[in-house]
């Protein structure tokens, strides 16, 4: 559970996911519903995080303010004294928050390194009793990714059309697209490929990572193609498919797919793609941390928190690395052998053979 809940519309996610990335780095801990999928669970979630958070940052826009859900969240914030408000967008506030002293980030260039986050870390530092703590490398390494973007305004990101690193190069999304070459569909193709192989013609990030997995393990009625998989993971990553980013940081750091081994290119792939949430590339990417590999420091507490983040996610391998942190009580966790045995069995279920072992010992030794 994180200490800063954020709230804000669905369409303004990337907002709130880089605001997330920006506090972390400060050392603060902020959690937003990415990965979560709909339903009882969805709510059951929101419902924990804001009640375990300390603030509720409330990401007000145009959207936001007409949405029922956001404003429930703020109603919440404000009952439990947790509510920071913050505008993203020139607005004006529902009425029953129109006079709460809200923080201005409408002016906000988006840099980890501003005079414009001065009140926001200030405030967030009054409210959880400590003060900001930036890692340094973390800042810069998020200033140089957001310089990829072309350094745009927060309010240009987040309500504007969707911006990548390629997007702002003099080369047209269309124009990439129309690069694309495929022979036409083997007979022996899956009808349920059909579409996929329609879509990823055009470009389609989804169906490219569908057809290059099929490609990587000769399924659906294609050949096992590594050169070919890895071609097309290449397209759909650079558009910024988080998937695609996570298969090919694996093929980079195993070598595989025809690729020269890279532990540095499948790191920088790896936090593409968990930044965006994936779990399975922050599994990896703690690892990474853990062993101070892929030109990344050593850094328990970073790998501490990927791992958490991925299990969360329900990540096996996650879980099972966990685990064992907490039964042997390394990487600056306190021995817990209940939660060992928790993370474990969340593993097993899913059929961890080595969570499966640690569970079976731990037993032996009751």
């Amino acid at each position: 559970m994180a200490e800063i809940f954020i709230s804000y519309k669905s369409e303004r996610r990337p907002a709130a996911r880089h605001l997330a990335k920006v506090l972390g780095a400060y050392g603060f801990d902020a959690w937003y519903d990415y990965g979560l999928i709909p339903g009882e669970d969805f709510e059951r979630r929101l419902t924990a995080e804001m009640a375990a958070a300390n603030v509720i940052l409330v990401l007000w826009c145009s959207r936001a303010t007409a949405s029922d859900w956001v404003n429930r969240e703020a109603r919440e914030a404000v009952r439990t004294g947790k509510y920071l408000p913050c505008r993203i967008e020139a607005t004006a506030l529902p009425e029953e928050f129109a006079r709460a002293d809200t923080i201005n980030l409408t002016e906000w260039d988006g840099a980890p390194r501003s005079n414009v986050l001065d009140r926001l870390l200030a405030d967030i530092a009054r409210r959880l009793d400590r003060d900001p703590l930036g890692n340094f490398n973390r800042i810069r390494e998020l200033d140089e990714d957001w310089r990829g973007y072309g350094a745009p305004s927060l309010a240009e990101f987040a309500l504007g059309e969707a911006l990548t690193p390629e997007s702002a190069t003099t080369l047209s999304v269309a124009k990439r697209r129309s690069k694309l070459e495929f022979a036409p569909p083997p007979a022996e193709l899956s009808p349920d490929l059909v579409e996929h192989w329609k879509n990823a013609q055009s470009g389609e990030p989804e169906s490219l990572l569908w057809i290059a997995w099929h490609y990587e393990n000769g399924r659906g009625g294609l050949p096992q193609d590594k050169n070919e998989a890895v071609r097309l993971y290449k397209l759909a990553a650079t558009q910024g498919n988080m998937h695609a980013q996570s298969n090919l940081g694996y093929l980079y750091q195993t070598g595989g797919g025809g690729l020269p081994q890279d532990e540095h290119e499948a790191a920088r792939l790896y936090r593409l793609a968990a930044d965006q949430g994936n779990a399975g590339a922050q599994a990896n990417l703690a690892s990474m941390y853990r062993t101070g590999r892929g030109g990344l420091p050593k850094d328990d507490a970073e790998a501490v928190r990927l791992y958490k983040l991925a299990a969360d996610h329900g990540n096996m391998y996650a879980q099972s690395d966990l685990g064992y942190l907490f039964e042997s009580g390394q990487s600056g966790l306190a021995k817990d052998v209940g939660e060992a045995i928790r993370l474990y069995t969340l593993a097993a279920q899913q059929g961890n053979e080595w969570a499966e072992d640690r569970l079976q010992s731990l037993r032996d030794q009751a």
